[in-house]
C-alpha cells in the first residue's frame, strides 16, 4: 500500500509505501519545466493538509529543507529523460548514464562497463546483454507491465531502473514515471486523472472512442499494441493516425508551449515542382514549421516593385526589410527561438538569395551587404573564406547563389 502526498501544481512529490518497513518516505524534487531532477527522504511527514516542502538552494546545489536529504540526482535531456544518475550523501557519486536514441532506451553505461538493453516493439526492456554479447539479465511481465520478472531469471544486476516501455521504475512505490504522471502497473490504470496547460474538463479525449474517456486509463486499455510516450498520449494501432493525435495534443497546449514545439520541428524547403533544395553542404535545407518563406519573397517582390516607381520608397523599404534577416530579425531562422540553432546556418542564407533576387538587388549588391553586416563575425576554425568578400564563408556566399537561382530560374514561385 502506498501514501501520497502532492504539491500545489498537482504533481506527485511524496510517497510513502509498505515496501519500506522501516516507514521511509521519499520525495521527488521537480525543475521548472515539470522534469523530476532529485529524489529524497524525509524526516517526518508532511503536515495534514499541506504539501511538500520545495527543497531551498544553496549556490547552485539544493541543500536539505523540511528534513529533506537527497538520495538521488538525475540530469534530464530536453523531453525529461533521464541521461545520468548520481547518488548523493556526504559525496557525489555517478551511477550510470543512459543513451537515448529516437527516445528509446538502448544502452547503460555504469561502473561495470557498457550494457545494452534489448527490448520488445514497445520498448519494454527484455534483455541486458554486456559487450560481448553475452546475456546479463532478462524480464518478464504481463501486458499492462505488472508482475515484472517473477520469477526472477538471472540475478545479475540491472543496470538501470527502465523497464516497462522504457519508463523508470520506482523502487520505493513500484510505480512507473511517466514525465507528465505516475502509473501503476499493478492497477493498469494513471495514479493520477490526465490533465493539460489548458482548461478543458476531458482533457486529450477523442470523442469517438469511449475508452479515451477515461482519465485515468493507460493507452485506453489496449497496452498491447500501444504505448505512451509522456503520460498524456497513446501511440500505436488504434490510437487514430499520429498526425491527428499530435492535433489533438496540440489543442491542450498553452499558445507558447504550441509555439515552442512548432519551432522544434521543421520540413524541407522546396521549389515549385516539389524538389528538396539542398543547400551548400549538399542536405535539405530546412524551414522551420510555421515560417512562411512565400511572405519572405512577396515583400521582397513589393519592394522591387516600389523601386521601379520610387527608387528612394523602394530603397527605404528594402533596408527595413533586411534588417528582418539581422540577428534575432523576424527572418532570422537561425534564431527565431532566441538561441542559434545550426540547423538553419544554410536556409537562412538561402532566404537572404531569394528575397534579394525578388526584390531586383544584384548579387553583388546583396552580398556586399551580408560582407559589411558580418564584420567582427567570428566563425569555427577551418571555415573557408570567400576571396572577394573576405568576411563570409564560403558556404554563406553559395547559399545566396542558391536562393538568387530558385527565384530567377523560375524554380520558386510564392
Amino acid at each position: 500500500m502506498n501514501e501520497y502526498w502532492y504539491d500545489a501544481e498537482g504533481q506527485l512529490c511524496a510517497v510513502q509505501s509498505t515496501r519500506y518497513g522501516n516507514g521511509t518516505i521519499i520525495q521527488y524534487v521537480y525543475d521548472s519545466e515539470g522534469a523530476r531532477i532529485a529524489k529524497g527522504t524525509l524526516s517526518s511527514a508532511p503536515g495534514a493538509y499541506s504539501t511538500c516542502a520545495p527543497p531551498s538552494a544553496s549556490g547552485a546545489t539544493l541543500s536539505s529543507s523540511a528534513g529533506l536529504a537527497l538520495t538521488n540526482r538525475y540530469l534530464v535531456d530536453l523531453g525529461g529523460e533521464q541521461v545520468t544518475e548520481f547518488s548523493e550523501g556526504g559525496s557525489e557519486t555517478w551511477q550510470h548514464s543512459n543513451i537515448w536514441v529516437g527516445s528509446r532506451l538502448t544502452a547503460t553505461l555504469d561502473r561495470s562497463g557498457l550494457h545494452f538493453e534489448l527490448a520488445d516493439p514497445l520498448g519494454t526492456k527484455r534483455e541486458q546483454v554486456n559487450v560481448s554479447g553475452v546475456v546479463e539479465n532478462r524480464w518478464t511481465s504481463l501486458p499492462f507491465g505488472n508482475d515484472l520478472n517473477n520469477p526472477p531469471s538471472y540475478s545479475a544486476p540491472d543496470a538501470t531502473e527502465h523497464h516497462f516501455t522504457g519508463k523508470e521504475r520506482d523502487a520505493e512505490s513500484g510505480n512507473d514515471y511517466f514525465e507528465a504522471r505516475y502509473y501503476s502497473s499493478a492497477m493498469g490504470r494513471f495514479t493520477t486523472p490526465d490533465w493539460s496547460a489548458k482548461t478543458d474538463p476531458v482533457p486529450y479525449a477523442v470523442f469517438g472512442d469511449p475508452q479515451s474517456l477515461n482519465l485515468y486509463a493507460y493507452v485506453r486499455n489496449n497496452p498491447l499494441v500501444r504505448l505512451d510516450p509522456d503520460g498524456h498520449g497513446c501511440n500505436g494501432w488504434g490510437c487514430l493516425q499520429q498526425a491527428q493525435t499530435e492535433a489533438e495534443k496540440r489543442l491542450n497546449m498553452t499558445e507558447a508551449q504550441q509555439k515552442a514545439q512548432q519551432q522544434s520541428q521543421n520540413s524541407p524547403l522546396t521549389d515549385k515542382s516539389g524538389n528538396v533544395v539542398q543547400g551548400a553542404n549538399g542536405k535539405p535545407a530546412l524551414i522551420p514549421n510555421g515560417f512562411d518563406v512565400n511572405a519572405v519573397v512577396q515583400s521582397g517582390k513589393a519592394t522591387g516593385e516600389l523601386r521601379g516607381v520610387a527608387p528612394m520608397v523602394g530603397a527605404k523599404a528594402t533596408s527595413e526589410d533586411l534588417a528582418n534577416f539581422g540577428r534575432g530579425g523576424k527572418w532570422d531562422l537561425q534564431r527565431l527561438s532566441g538561441n542559434f540553432d545550426p540547423r538553419y546556418i544554410d536556409s537562412a542564407t538561402i532566404l537572404i538569395g531569394m528575397y534579394a533576387a525578388s526584390s531586383h538587388i544584384t548579387r553583388n549588391q546583396i552580398l556586399d551587404i551580408e560582407n559589411f553586416v558580418a564584420r567582427g563575425s567570428t566563425y569555427a576554425k577551418g571555415t573557408v573564406m570567400d576571396s572577394t568578400y573576405t568576411h563570409l564563408p564560403v558556404r554563406n556566399v553559395t547559399n545566396t547563389d542558391i536562393g538568387m537561382r530558385l527565384i530567377q530560374s523560375g524554380a520558386y514561385v510564392p
